[in-house]
């Protein structure tokens, strides 16, 4: 599928590498959905290419949290100064 994919493919395992616990590999779990929290630093040079993708898809997801367009800003901030996204 290319290097997309493995971007984001590769910031999801992280994710779920670090919520695997051992012990219970049999029972079963119920996760409950985390409230979205909006990224507090824009741009982050800390996140991967794939991080940064997720990161920005769930800020437009929640578009309104905490403010109108928030998701929209954040995707402005994460963008290239030479890029056509023209505001």
């Amino acid at each position: 599928a290319g290097g997309f994919v493995d971007y984001v493919q590769g910031a999801r395992d992280e994710e779920e590498d670090d919520s695997e616990d051992e012990d219970s590999e049999d029972e079963e779990t119920t996760t409950t959905p985390q409230a979205y929290q909006p990224p507090t630093t824009i741009p982050d040079s800390e996140l991967t290419a794939g991080e940064v993708v997720l990161l920005v898809l769930q800020a437009l997801r929640h578009n309104a949290v905490p403010t109108d367009n928030r998701g929209v800003e954040i995707l402005f901030g994460f963008s290239s100064p030479t890029s056509q996204i023209k505001t």
